[in-house]
This record gives C-alpha cells, structure tokens and sequence, in this order.
C-alpha cells in the first residue's frame, strides 16, 4: 500500500510540474509574441515614412503598446530555472536580439532621410533610448 501511495503521489507531482511548465512555456511564448509585433509595427511605421512624422507613428506605437508588452515581461520575472525550457529562453533571447538588432539598423538604412527630416534623428535615438528603458537589462 505504501509503494502504491508513493506512486500515486510522484504520478499526481509529475503532472502538477507539467502544467506548470507549460503554463511558464505560455506566458513567455506571449512575451516572445507581443514584443515581436510591435517592434514590427513600429519598424514599418518607419519604413513606410523613414522621418520625422514615420519616426512619430512609431512613438505613437511604442507608447500605446508598451505598458502590455512590460507587464508580460515583468510576468516573467518570476520564472524560474527548470519551468522553461532552455531552448525556449533562447527563442525568447534571439527573438529579443533580432528585435533590438532590426530596429537599431533603421538608423544606418535611413541616417540621410533622419538627418535631411527635422528632428528626425534626435526623435529616432530617443525612442531607441525610452525602447531599451523599457525592455533593456533593467
């Protein structure tokens, strides 16, 4: 009866720790998700119009956007070792980096548009700084 107990019980643990990973998996698949659409809106807003009025659509995303994408993030502060998978840490890492990479190269694709457009640049390089405030090593 003992053996059978224990077993119930690793069968009953095994399943609590399985859900809980996949509930984790979720959370930081959604992070991985809303922060790749809107670094994806706002790069087209800037493609679309590479100057000081592309640059502000972008703002306008940016702030609209941001509050929901740091709440998923900070969500995933409390995430510990072993509840995600290392391969989905580095999905949520290179998705960060490809981000982070795509939008700073707006600044080398359009520094003749930013630098011709009034302000342009100066408003490019502080959404980069506000973005990095937001989702940055903090």
């Amino acid at each position: 009866m003992k053996k059978v107990t224990i077993f119930i019980t690793m069968v009953f643990c095994l399943a609590f720790a399985g859900c809980s990973n996949s509930n984790k998996d979720a959370e930081v698949e959604a992070f991985i998700t809303v922060q790749t659409a809107m670094v994806s809106e706002m790069i087209k807003k800037i493609d679309a119009d590479p100057t000081t009025d592309g640059v502000d659509d972008a703002r306008k995303v940016f702030d609209a956007k941001k509050a929901g994408v740091k709440e998923k993030r900070d969500a995933l502060k409390t995430v510990r070792e072993g509840q995600v998978s290392p391969a989905l840490f580095k999905k949520m890492n290179d998705a960060n980096d490809k981000a982070v990479a795509d939008f700073q190269g707006l600044k080398k694709k359009y520094a003749e548009n930013f630098q011709k457009s009034d302000g342009a640049l100066d408003k490019y390089n502080q959404l980069l700084k506000d973005y990095d405030s937001y989702f940055g090593n903090n």
